[in-house]
């Protein structure tokens, strides 16, 4: 037996004298009424209410625990109501973990914003490159770059992106410019030892994807310094679009081999499934792709 909906139900036939009209208030049949005041007044011991063909009143028990009852009811209505404005007011502590640069370049931007209108939410970011076990570390979300593992966690594109071939044009001056993929044998590539890739670049070559291991002295596990290198001109390096936006446009990098890169990958949002997702949780995802859409920060797609 549902109590709480018998004793809700008790309320209505009392207020009516009626089991239809109740019923019918309640979304429930005559039958399913009957049903139910039957079990609450098995649970309780005692006759609730009198019927005739005529009408329902209540008896001297019902009466005297009607407004107990009654009380019942409207603390929990209290207590239900007080529920929905707790999760609909993002308020608390948000724990984030983010890459350094997506920390750097697109959440820092927005944060005093978020901040400001969202006031009885406290943020905690912590900055690493490395894969974060969410559940067993702690965090409620996680800003996640590339092609994303089949796991257990809720995700939300933010952007997608690509991956560019990029060198500087003082490297060129003492370097041949490579005419298709394979020649990137006889270069200085500097590697991005991200997971996944590393020094195994998605290329498209003659014979179509490919790959190969390419050559390297250097191999480093932040892109920002490999772009840095780059633009120093000590050889070429492959990151993904956003990463190298601001460089080509100032003309420090140029794009080399257009549309050899063979890979499509994104941005993404990702958090622990719960069946009741945190407000906090929504509300920064919500406010990330609003931030993005107003052009606060530069997503590039």
């Amino acid at each position: 037996m549902d109590l709480l909906r018998a004793i809700q139900l008790f309320s209505e036939i009392a207020k009516t004298e009626s089991f239809s009209s109740a019923a019918q208030r309640l979304g429930i049949s005559v039958a399913a009424a009957s049903r139910q005041i039957k079990e609450l007044e098995d649970w309780c011991g005692l006759q609730l209410l009198n019927r005739t063909t005529r009408r329902v009143s209540l008896t001297h028990e019902g009466a005297r625990y009607l407004y107990q009852m009654q009380d019942i009811a409207n603390q929990v209505a209290q207590l239900e109501q007080s529920f929905r404005a707790n999760t609909q007011t993002p308020s608390g502590r948000l724990r984030i973990t983010a890459p350094v640069f997506i920390s750097y370049h697109f959440l820092t931007p927005i944060l005093p914003a978020f901040l400001e209108r969202y006031p009885q939410v406290e943020v905690e970011l912590d900055v690493f490159d490395r894969r974060v076990d969410l559940i067993n570390e702690g965090y409620d979300l996680a800003i996640r770059v590339g092609i994303l593992d089949d796991s257990q966690l809720q995700a939300r594109k933010l952007t997608g992106f690509g991956l560019k071939l990029v060198a500087s044009t003082e490297y060129f001056t003492k370097h041949h410019r490579p005419q298709n993929t394979e020649e990137l044998v006889n270069h200085q590539c500097l590697v991005d030892t991200v997971p996944r890739f590393a020094d195994r670049w998605p290329l498209t070559g003659y014979n179509g994807r490919t790959l190969d291991r390419v050559p390297s002295r250097i191999r480093i596990n932040n892109g920002d310094i490999i772009r840095e290198l780059a633009v120093a001109g000590s050889g070429i390096a492959l990151l993904p679009d956003w990463m190298v936006a601001d460089a080509i446009n100032r003309g420090d990098l140029e794009e080399v081999l257009p549309g050899s890169t063979n890979f499509d990958a994104g941005i993404y949002a990702v958090y622990p499934q719960r069946r009741h997702s945190s407000i906090n949780i929504r509300t920064f995802i919500d406010f990330l792709i609003e931030s993005k859409n107003a052009g606060v920060v530069d997503w590039i797609r």
